[in-house]
């Protein structure tokens, strides 16, 4: 296996070679190490390396880039001369380099410690197994990432970023006489194991739950009420909203309905938004931007009022907007003044969601779709656990 530097320096000639004006590369390499469980006891330890390559050819202000999971020279050659032809064939971007950067990062625990990774892997099903015995973890992965990342181009950057992140990825359901509940999961990155796998996030509220959804009701007629979107399910709304309304996608279509409102009221004045991969609750965030600058944080909502935009530099050069300080998805929302209870009491009728699949949150605001391992909330109070039933509304107007 060659390393990510010898990688680096061929591909880069490689791109010139095949008729590129400038190029970059990013490269991976590292190891996963995975313990998996079958039936909720640990079965297998799995260890894999891993590596790829991503190269981007510019050519008259034109880009194009090709993907490879091998980093060997033949493979390299190839990728190099697949980044030419996308450049070629794409639009004129006015695509350039970044800075000439020498720079190392380092985030997480590089060395896999499998001794404590295995002891909270057998805390988690040890507490599954006492307090939730109608509970059966249907997938399970608790894994160390290590990965060592180079970006380099033809201008002499030199950027490494070198990380180790432990992963959490139970999927889960609850079964009595034959019944079974619908399944619910949920995805967690950690730079350690301080803490138990039971007390990150909701874990022990969306297991406690299952239990509760082995008999659900079945929902009839229809009524417009409140939604409490569980923040695993907000995430993926909040993302969209993101890109639609403040990145590339909505302001270069100009399809955004954010584009004429910078720093005017476009929330809740509750509402703050943060972009913060150097967060130290972000495990390996990220340190260098997709355009070859150092990542730094940024407030794109702050008060309810619309700071800046999301956008790459590609996407400042079209628009005249100036370029988001990173280019993550690392999202930070402020926390509200009440409790879950305290927001659930407020409701006379609604609905608790933990898992949504569906369209949307469109550039409108809009959505629809199944709403999956949810509770009805009446009077104040959650109630039954429902069956999957549609959900539609307007995201933009939940947040104002």
């Amino acid at each position: 296996m060659e390393s990510i530097f010898g990688a680096a320096e061929y591909a880069l000639q490689e791109l010139k070679a095949a008729g590129a004006e400038a190029g970059r590369c990013q490269l991976d390499q590292g190891v996963v190490n995975e313990f998996k469980t079958d039936a909720g006891e640990l079965s297998m330890l799995r260890t894999a390396r891993h590596e790829n390559a991503q190269l981007t050819a510019l050519v008259g202000g034109k880009k194009g880039s090709a993907l490879t999971s091998d980093l060997s020279r033949d493979s390299l050659r190839q990728a190099a001369a697949r980044a030419v032809d996308s450049a070629n064939a794409a639009p004129d971007t006015q695509a350039e380099l970044g800075p000439v950067l020498q720079k190392t990062f380092q985030a997480g625990e590089l060395v896999c410690n499998r001794e404590a990774l295995y002891r909270r892997t057998q805390e988690l099903l040890q507490e599954v197994k006492e307090r939730y015995p109608l509970v059966s973890l249907n997938i399970y992965s608790a894994a160390h990432r290590e990965n060592h990342s180079l970006y380099a181009d033809s201008n002499g950057t030199r950027v490494c970023y070198d990380t180790g992140v432990y992963t959490l990825f139970p999927s889960f359901s609850a079964s009595q006489n034959g019944v079974t509940s619908s399944f619910n999961a949920f995805r967690c990155k950690m730079n350690d194991l301080s803490r138990p796998f039971m007390d990150i996030g909701l874990a022990r509220m969306l297991i406690a739950q299952s239990e509760k959804q082995i008999y659900p009701q079945t929902f009839r007629g229809k009524f417009t009420g409140q939604v409490l979107f569980a923040p695993f399910c907000l995430s993926g709304f909040l993302n969209s909203i993101v890109e639609r309304c403040a990145g590339d996608h909505g302001m270069l279509s100009k399809t955004s309905p954010w584009r004429s409102k910078l720093g005017q009221q476009v929330s809740d004045a509750g509402i703050s938004l943060d972009i913060v991969p150097l967060d130290p609750r972000i495990a390996a965030g990220e340190r260098l931007t997709t355009d070859g600058y150092i990542s730094e944080n940024y407030t794109l909502i702050e008060d309810g009022v619309l700071k800046c935009f999301a956008v790459s530099r590609q996407g400042a050069r079209a628009t005249g907007c100036a370029p988001a300080p990173n280019t993550s998805r690392s999202l930070l929302l402020k926390c509200g003044k009440y409790t879950l209870d305290e927001l659930v009491q407020g409701i006379e009728r609604g609905m608790l969601v933990t898992r949504f699949s569906g369209t949307g949150p469109n550039v409108n605001g809009e959505f629809s779709g199944v709403a999956k391992n949810g509770f009805l909330i009446e009077n104040g109070k959650i109630t039954d656990a429902v069956s999957e039933c549609m959900i539609s509304g307007n995201f933009l107007q939940m947040l104002a």
